[in-house]
């Protein structure tokens, strides 16, 4: 099988950067009209979260696009994301059982209580082998440790990828590391119906 190439889609990511230009001009906005005391400081506090998150969506999806380097690469393997330019994430399909759609519901609070929001967020599950999962858990620090606990009764795995805004729809992103898995690691299908968690 050839290398599958995926890159963030310039498309689904443009409602991103709109998003976070509109909350930047709105900051700009209230400053100008002369804003005081806490309206102020919310005002600051939207243009530098808003314009450096902006600048990081464009900056990523740039050099993605110019060097041609692919937010996840698929080979016969392996499947690597990368993160940033510097991080890459490897993962064997020698040490997965499976991949699998989760649909999780991200919360959030409104009017102090907790809620879950009506945008799903779209991972891919990763059931790594046994022993695997253990040596993971294992060789984890303290506070990563912790993480990966809260993931697998969250999630119900230690670790997931994120395929939001891709070129390629999650199932198939799914499907495609599910077909590279080795046979004799009594891999499942992914799964027609996302879990929900």
């Amino acid at each position: 099988m050839e290398e599958i190439k995926i890159y963030h889609s310039l498309w689904k990511n443009a409602k991103q950067i709109l998003f976070c230009i509109a909350f930047t001009a709105l900051g700009v906005y209230v400053i100008a009209k002369g804003a005081q005391g806490k309206t102020l400081f919310w005002a600051w506090t939207s243009i530098i979260f808003f314009g450096c998150g902006g600048l990081i969506i464009i900056y990523d999806l740039l050099m993605q696009h110019i060097t041609h380097q692919p937010y996840m690469l698929i080979t016969n393997e392996y499947v690597r994301i990368n993160v940033t330019h510097k991080k890459k994430i490897e993962i064997r399909f020698a040490d997965v059982k499976s991949f699998y759609l989760i649909n999780a519901k991200v919360p959030s609070t409104k009017r102090g209580r907790l809620r879950f929001s009506k945008m799903p967020q779209i991972f891919i599950g990763i059931r790594y082998k046994s022993e695997m999962e253990q040596d993971k858990l294992g060789n984890a620090a303290t506070g990563e440790r912790i993480i990966r606990k809260i993931n697998s009764r969250w999630v119900g795995s230690q670790e997931h990828l994120l395929v939001v805004d891709l070129t390629l729809k999650p199932e198939e992103v799914c499907e495609l590391l599910n077909k590279r898995v080795p046979k004799s690691n009594t891999r499942k299908k992914c799964e027609e119906q996302a879990e929900t968690t």
